[in-house]
């Protein structure tokens, strides 16, 4: 009933749509797909929107960009809060090399330092994205969160992160310039 006097002749056109592999998806190797595909015998019309294909690359470029410079941002801000602790503890880190301390006892708990602000950080922000997923996500028509794994995956970089900016002041602002005086057994810092 639905098709009575469409019999002879369909009045929807027929149409393919052609999904690449995502190695494949780029103007480079889209370009003479397109170009065989018009060659084809029965085939009026190809639809290929490259202007927003090249768009989405130079979109993901800049998303990119825009990531790497957010990881360096963390790492200086972490290695800066971990030089104003070692700053504000110097005294204290100078006392614990007089007594005998190991770099491994001053600096693995600064080391914790930064791990600890790269999780928290991370943890926080993916805690209000899902915030705002549970309450504009059907707004926005988004269907899914990070999986479990993309979650994880992200507080992992975000804990190595953290360890990188823990290490740069660690490297620079705890050594030993002296080794033991003659008299008295002590050894000199630079903090």
């Amino acid at each position: 009933m639905l098709l009575e006097g469409f019999e002879e002749e369909n009045p929807l056109p027929r149409s393919i749509e052609v999904y690449l592999e995502p190695e494949r998806r780029n103007p480079e190797a889209i370009g003479p797909l397109v170009a065989e595909l018009r060659t084809l015998e029965g085939i009026e019309r190809v639809s290929y929107e490259r202007r927003q294909l090249e768009l989405l690359q130079r979109i993901r470029t800049v998303v990119y960009a825009i990531g790497g410079l957010i990881v360096v941002i963390a790492v200086v801000v972490v290695a800066l809060s971990i030089m104003l602790t070692i700053y504000a503890r110097r005294e204290e880190l100078m006392i614990l090399q007089l007594v005998g301390a190991t770099y491994a006892f001053i600096r693995v708990p600064l080391l914790l330092q930064g791990c600890v602000q790269g999780l928290l950080g991370c943890a926080a922000g993916l805690g209000i994205s899902y915030l705002f997923y549970h309450l504009y996500g059907a707004t926005l028509g988004l269907s899914l969160f990070l999986t479990p794994e993309q979650s994880a995956g992200m507080l992992t970089g975000a804990t190595l992160v953290g360890t990188v900016g823990g290490m740069i002041p660690l490297r620079r602002r705890i050594r030993f310039l002296g080794g033991l005086k003659a008299l008295g057994g002590c050894v000199r810092c630079s903090l």
